[in-house]
């Protein structure tokens, strides 16, 4: 098809399965899978928080650690999001990673005053968002979570992974029977998207 000069990057996102044949024909070649998965509450333990590592829990309020936070969630969607690399959002990074719909915020770290390590958070619709960090830290973050969901009154915890965020697709894979949905992220481009991995 002839696109406008103006357009470098066509993408759509649809359910595993849906036109397949269509869109590569059309071009287009898949470059991630994202499961929407709805966790009971009891899914995942793990064992005890390496001892340098510090879990501080916070509330949109609070002081918290959050400019590092929020940075270390941005370094963390730069690198999963490769195959359509992200600009720096002109709202601000708070915005997109704070938001308003969140209830609580998560961050294992060096100590109580070091660095983030890991990173979520609990959202509204009984939602874990924003979850990622050091590989061996990952099913910490994520117990963490379903336990505080639990704290809370949460009856389940939905969660969204993306297979180019290797660590968690990995860590979340044997849940792959609570998976919801699957969809598929397809791209077309002046330059064929080379799948990243």
């Amino acid at each position: 098809a002839n696109r406008p000069d103006i357009i470098d990057r066509y993408r759509s996102c649809v359910p595993e399965g849906f036109a397949g044949k269509a869109r590569t024909a059309n071009g287009f070649a898949a470059t991630r899978l994202t499961r929407l998965m709805r966790l009971p509450l009891d899914a995942l333990t793990a064992g005890p928080m390496p001892d340098q590592i510090a879990a501080h829990w916070f509330l949109p309020a609070e002081r918290a650690p959050w400019s590092d936070w929020v940075a270390a969630q941005w370094r963390h969607y730069q690198q999963t999001h490769r195959s359509n690399p992200p600009r720096r959002p002109q709202t601000g990074l708070d915005a997109v990673f704070i938001g308003d719909d969140l209830i609580e915020g998560l961050a294992l770290r060096d100590g109580p005053m070091g660095r983030v390590r890991a990173f979520a958070s609990l959202r509204q619709g009984q939602e874990i968002g924003w979850i990622s960090g050091r590989p061996d830290l990952l099913p910490h973050a994520l117990a963490a979570c379903l336990r505080r969901a639990t704290a809370i009154g949460w009856t389940h915890a939905s969660l969204e992974v993306d297979d180019d965020d290797r660590a968690l697709w990995a860590l979340t894979d044997p849940l792959r029977d609570h998976t919801v949905e699957t969809f598929v992220t397809w791209q077309r481009e002046r330059s064929s998207p080379v799948r990243p991995h």
